[in-house]
């Protein structure tokens, strides 16, 4: 893997410098990496993040050591983080990797490149330009109506903030979000009142609220947004369905979600421990969210779903040494 140079003036670590030799390891070390990205990216991403931890060069420079006085050897290359992030690029491609670890790979990509580029590295521009677009592919697609695994709020905000810098970078997000609204209403009008056709609209709200959370604050994907706050109405008018609500657990000093339980069913949490925002949303209702911390013992909270207002935020937070909680809604 070749890499361009950055647009920095060099970095020169002069003869009498004290940390000469373990600059000269460092970019010993990067460039090992370098080697070790085509036959093992693993490895190579490995070693790049140690070499992020704790950086002795400053990253994204060219580098040149002084072996004679007045007489520096010609410049190196010392991109860590456009490194890790084209490496990361390219295991995001391979045949095989399953979809949300496609996108938790091209997630980490344009963060490493955007890092890059933010540190001046020029040539990193295009790379995390790739990047965010095929992020945004694999956002899209995980966010259509219908699609395999329901869409969450959570993959809603990371569409949100990454169309927000992307600008013309994803024209068809506008028009692509008005056909989804479009296949989500028509959805809505074919629902009736029999066995099933609840469940039905709960899933609807559900991909309405992800929409809602991936067009908010951007202007191109206001009129989308207004479309699915429409449909959204619309699905929950169909079968008498109340709405939902969107829960966080923050506690002190932390703790172990041991379950969350409601209408007949725990949720399902991907972590387990606090600050968490659960991430789905929870149709209103009451549930009961049991907690655990290895010294302070269990508690339990009961939440109960008459004062909750369909579309809010609720931030569940406490003491676990009294026993103590509070249900804050946010604004």
């Amino acid at each position: 893997m070749v890499l361009a140079l950055a647009a920095q003036e060099d970095l020169l670590i002069v003869r009498a410098d004290p940390n000469r030799a373990a600059c000269q390891a460092e970019l010993d070390k990067f460039e090992a990496a370098e080697k070790l990205a085509e036959k093992d990216p693993a490895g190579a991403i490995k070693a790049l993040s140690e070499i992020l931890e704790k950086p002795r060069l400053l990253p994204e420079t060219r580098v040149r050591i002084e072996r004679r006085a007045n007489d520096p050897d010609p410049p190196r290359l010392f991109t860590p983080f456009q490194l890790r992030g084209r490496v990361r690029l390219t295991l995001a491609r391979a045949e095989g990797v399953v979809p949300a670890e496609r996108r938790r790979m091209l997630h980490d990509a344009v963060v490493d490149l955007e890092e890059s580029v933010r540190r001046r590295a020029a040539s990193s521009e295009p790379y995390a330009r790739e990047a965010r677009t095929e992020l945004w592919s694999a956002i899209r697609t995980a966010l259509a109506f219908g699609a395999a695994e329901p869409a969450t709020l959570d993959l809603g905000a990371q569409a949100n903030a990454l169309l927000a810098k992307m600008g013309d970078e994803a024209k068809d997000a506008a028009s692509w979000l008005e056909g989804e609204v479009e296949r989500a209403a028509a959805a809505v009008k074919a629902l009736e009142k029999k066995a099933g056709s609840r469940d039905v609209a709960v899933r609807l709200v559900g991909w309405c609220d992800a929409a809602l959370a991936a067009a908010k604050g951007i202007a191109r994907l206001k009129p989308a947004a207004a479309s699915a706050a429409r449909v959204r109405s619309a699905a929950l008018a169909a079968a008498d369905y109340t709405g939902a609500f969107r829960l966080k657990v923050c506690v002190s000093p932390y703790a172990e979600i041991e379950s969350i339980a409601g209408r007949g069913k725990d949720v399902k949490l991907a972590s387990r421990y606090t600050p968490l925002a659960v991430p789905d949303s929870l149709e209103i209702g009451e549930y009961k969210v049991k907690l655990l911390h290895p010294r302070l013992g269990k508690r339990e909270y009961d939440l109960a779903g008459g004062g909750l207002k369909d579309g809010a935020t609720y931030v569940l937070s406490g003491d676990m040494e009294t026993g103590r909680f509070t249900l804050t809604e946010l604004p």
